[in-house]
Order: structure tokens, then sequence, then C-alpha cells
């Protein structure tokens, strides 16, 4: 990272806390642990861009290179607006870190809001089977193991 870009972030004010709907408050605090990762993976905004979306253009009046989503990432980092999912995965392999560690509350409560956490509903005619829905977080274990108890039950059909 640049020394202008150290001093760029280290002057960088912290988001105060606003009253305001929930979803606000999981993209502040995506904001906030955005910008640690940034600071931890000694990245500016700008390389996050470049490589998140593999984007740049030279400035005809000036010759800089520009980087095509910095001002994408700079709103993700403000805390007022949260990347497509698509982006978001790339955004996480770029930094080394999982959703849950970059927006806990975000994965879980998109999840839950998004989903019913269970359902079963009846297919058609059939009275043998169901469609079985699960939106739920789990550990790993215990999602192996239903993997597991559905292939079980699909090889003796």
């Amino acid at each position: 990272m640049s020394n202008n870009a150290k001093r760029r972030m280290a002057h960088k004010k912290p988001l105060g806390k606003i009253s305001a709907p929930l979803v606000h408050d999981e993209r502040e605090e995506f904001g906030k642990r955005l910008y640690q990762a940034l600071l931890d993976a000694d990245m500016s905004q700008s390389d996050l861009a470049r490589e998140v979306f593999n984007e740049t253009k030279e400035d005809p009046r000036t010759g800089y290179e520009i980087v095509i989503g910095r001002d994408r990432i700079s709103q993700y980092v403000k805390g007022r607006q949260f990347p497509e999912p698509r982006t978001f995965k790339k955004i996480c392999e770029v930094l080394g870190k999982r959703a849950e560690e970059l927006a806990p509350a975000m994965v879980g409560s998109t999840i839950e809001r998004e989903n019913p956490s269970f359902e079963i509903k009846m297919v058609g005619d059939r009275i043998d089977a169901v469609l079985l829905r699960i939106n739920k977080i789990v550990p790993l274990a215990l999602a192996t193991k239903i993997g597991e108890m559905i292939d079980a039950a699909e090889k003796k059909k």
C-alpha cells in the first residue's frame, strides 16, 4: 500500500452509530470489518477493486490509471452498500476471509429473512416423497451427516 493510501485511510473518520433499521447496522458492521481486513492485508481500496473487478482504464486527461470499481469498494467500507453475492464472494477470496468473518450478521440474517429455515412440501400426487428445504447455518459435521443420510436413502431406491 502506498504511503498516500495509508495516510488517507489513517484519517478515515469512524462511522457514527445511526439509529436505523437492522439492515443498515449490518452494512455498517460489514464496512468496519472490510476496512480492518484491508488494513490487515496492507491493501488500499484501489488494490482491492483492482483484484475484485480486474478492470482499469487510463484517464485521457491525466494519463493516470483509473481502477474500475474503486468507488463501489468505498461505498462498502462506508457502510452505505453491501456488494452483490458474486462480488462479496470475490472480496472474501481476495482478502482470504470467510463470509462469516466479514459479515456474520448479514450472512445469518439474510438466510433467515429471505428463506424459511425449514420447509416440507408435498410433491404433486406423490405420497411417498416430499420436497425438503433447510436454510440454516449448521456445523459442518451436521451438514455432512444430513448429506450422508440423503445419499443412503437415494441408494435404497
